[in-house]
């Protein structure tokens, strides 16, 4: 599977110069989920995920690039995030993702008791 990216929240400023609903702050999840079977369990399957949180702030408002709130798609702000962080930081962010992944799947530690 591959890591998803969501953007989870925008804050905007009601007004920045001339431009309305003015992007500001982009919260994003980074994540990749893993179901596998398991009869062992009442659901028959057990669900492992790694995931990665963050925020970014946006630049200055630019009349010539702006785009409006309503107007925004997440394939939009999902770029901006990406953008923002640079390939090397989203390269650094999947690799965390799927790592999180892995442990989950076969743990350093476990917990429990023998009966």
């Amino acid at each position: 599977m591959a890591v998803t990216w969501v953007v989870t929240n925008i804050e905007k400023v009601a007004k920045e110069g001339s431009l309305s609903d003015v992007c500001k702050y982009v919260y994003w999840t980074a994540y990749e989920e893993e179901k596998v079977t398991d009869s062992s369990v009442p659901s028959g399957y057990i669900s492992y995920e790694g995931r990665v949180y963050g925020k970014e702030t946006l630049g200055d408002a630019d009349s010539s690039k702006f785009t409006a709130f309503a107007d925004i798609t997440l394939a939009t702000a999902v770029s901006w995030v990406k953008d923002i962080l640079g390939a090397d930081k989203v390269a650094e962010i999947e690799t965390s993702v799927a790592a999180k992944l892995a442990e989950q799947k076969a743990p350093e530690y476990t917990i429990g008791v023998p009966w």
